[in-house]
């Protein structure tokens, strides 16, 4: 920790909006609590999905106040999990979206939801800053799933970060620039002369473009009572002639040993290492866990028991088994044959030799599909019940498949403590997931799917520790032939990630990530940044 002598600017109030999936949302809960343990006597309200409520006793014993909203996590159909395309261009300057035709199947499907998201936003940032004068004192923070941080710093005259896990998950479409150019070209200009440390031209097309497209005009005029387009006057439309803002600092979560930064990115982005949660917070996350699956408190101790009998059950590091878990894969509508995904992950194993940990995640088609198999092959699957455990009060029971080859669980279980005990981690590529994979120094082969998982797919291979990504269908085939294929493919990906240069990459690296303190960098460097 470091002293008070370093710590800058003191703030009384804190807001952090931390939207998505709980890869998206934890490592800036993580920061969010090494931030709280420096700010003292600031009050720090987390607002984040209802569905992420297990946080809230972690981070009140942090001295954090934990706000729910009511949206879901996972909003979009798997088509259109994505940002604004380019039928959502840069506004005009009367904040009308300057392409033809109606509305994107996006912006039809998610408006109500939209809608209903930024009322609770506002309706959180109201109760937090509304009622006092915080202006110099207050300070808000959001994830790239939750810009509406941007427009709300606006709206009550604040200072503003950005906390990243990952590096931002959408490109500008390719005609964006042109258009921005052809329709704003007054503020495109400003942008391009931007001082050093003010909002700039680099910082709009590395993270903020998405801020300038027509899916806020209707927020900002109506609900905010801003302009339609962000730096430009209400009344003018043209570009901020007093108080241009200074480029909000983007914090990233991840290692520079990961990801290097780049001489062309934004002097305002700093790269602190990865943010993983306190060790104390295991015990809290699990429990609640548990208790959101509607487990009974023994359970999760149950549960690693039982694990542990597997693990040991080997006679060699090279006999150690393979981690298969895709996360909210299946929630978010990919996963979309679980039979053939368990007949290719029990094919690949008995032609490889190896043993592995499937994780389902309570997806309910792919548990389903398991105790479905193992019912049908009651010879060759049997269920580990040494404590008495009904199947009611651990959900999916653990279930052996294949003579013991294939481990299927349920429950949530910590990757902090899983994942050191295994040879190789299968994965969807979640920022979260692979940072607790490079944590525990085990190589990885990845299968993304959407958004950021397909970066990290491609960077685990660029540094060595995992074999070139996989393709969604390698693992849910169609045909005989695609399954073929599909079984040599991932087989020669696990023998590969099990080779002994890229084991002892993964390892290597692990003791240089190890030995970085990435929540500690993130306060430290937010503060300062702040206090310019």
């Amino acid at each position: 920790m470091h002293g008070a002598q370093e710590i800058g600017r003191q703030f009384t109030t804190v807001a952090v909006l931390a939207f998505g999936t709980l890869g998206d949302v934890l490592p800036v809960a993580a920061a969010t609590a090494r931030l709280a343990a420096v700010q003292k006597d600031c009050k720090l309200t987390f607002i984040s999905h209802s569905a992420h409520e297990f946080l809230r006793r972690p981070l009140t014993q942090s001295g954090i106040l934990f706000h729910p909203i009511t949206t879901a996590p996972v909003s979009l159909p798997p088509a259109e999990t994505c940002m604004p395309d380019t039928q959502d261009v840069v506004l005009d300057s009367g904040g009308r979206n300057s392409s033809a035709g109606g509305p994107s199947l996006q912006e039809t499907w998610t408006f109500s939801m939209d809608k209903r998201h930024r009322e609770e936003c506002l309706s959180a940032l109201n109760e937090i800053f509304g009622g006092e004068e915080e202006e110099g004192r207050g300070l808000i923070i959001f994830n790239f799933f939750a810009l509406e941080g941007w427009h709300l710093a606006e709206l009550y005259r604040l200072p503003c970060a950005v906390a990243a896990p990952y590096v931002v998950p959408y490109s500008a479409p390719a005609s964006f620039e042109r258009q921005f150019r052809t329709v704003q070209p007054l503020l495109y200009r400003r942008l391009q002369r931007a001082q050093r440390g003010e909002v700039g031209w680099a910082e709009v097309s590395h993270w903020m473009w998405p801020l300038f497209t027509s899916r806020w005009t209707t927020w900002r005029t109506d609900c905010l009572h801003l302009s339609a387009c962000p730096l430009t006057d209400p009344v003018t439309e043209l570009p901020l002639a007093q108080d241009w803002p200074r480029a909000p600092p983007l914090l990233y979560g991840f290692s520079q040993e990961v990801v290097e930064c780049p001489d062309y990115w934004p002097e305002s982005i700093h790269v602190c290492g990865f943010w993983y949660a306190p060790a104390d917070w295991e015990d809290l996350l699990s429990h609640d866990a548990q208790d959101r699956a509607g487990h009974d408190a023994g359970s999760g101790h149950s549960l690693k028991k039982k694990l542990l009998e597997f693990l040991k059950a080997k006679e060699n590091e090279d006999n150690s088994p393979v981690y298969i878990g895709l996360s909210s894969v299946g929630s978010m509508g990919y996963l979309k044959n679980p039979e053939m995904f368990l007949r290719v992950i029990l094919a690949v194993l008995k032609a490889a030799d190896k043993r592995a940990i499937l994780h389902t995640a309570s997806y309910t088609p792919l548990d389903s599909a398991v105790k479905s198999l193992s019912s049908s092959s009651e010879s060759e699957a049997r269920n580990i019940d040494n404590d008495g455990q009904s199947e009611n009060k651990l959900g999916m029971d653990i279930v052996l498949l294949e003579g013991g080859r294939l481990l299927c669980f349920s429950q949530p279980v910590s990757h902090n403590w899983l994942f050191p005990h295994l040879s190789v981690i299968i994965h969807h590529g979640g920022s979260g997931t692979t940072a607790a994979a490079l944590r525990s120094g085990k190589p990885q082969v990845i299968c993304p799917f959407v958004l950021d998982q397909f970066y990290w797919a491609e960077r685990m291979a660029w540094i060595g520790v995992a074999p070139e990504p996989l393709k969604a269908q390698q693992l849910f085939p169609e045909g005989d032939k695609e399954f073929r294929k599909a079984v040599l493919t991932l087989k020669e990906s696990i023998l590969e990630a099990s080779s002994l240069p890229m084991r002892e990459q993964a390892a290597a690296l692990a003791c240089k990530i190890r030995n970085e303190d990435g929540t500690a960098t993130f306060a430290r460097t937010l503060l300062k940044d702040i206090s310019r």
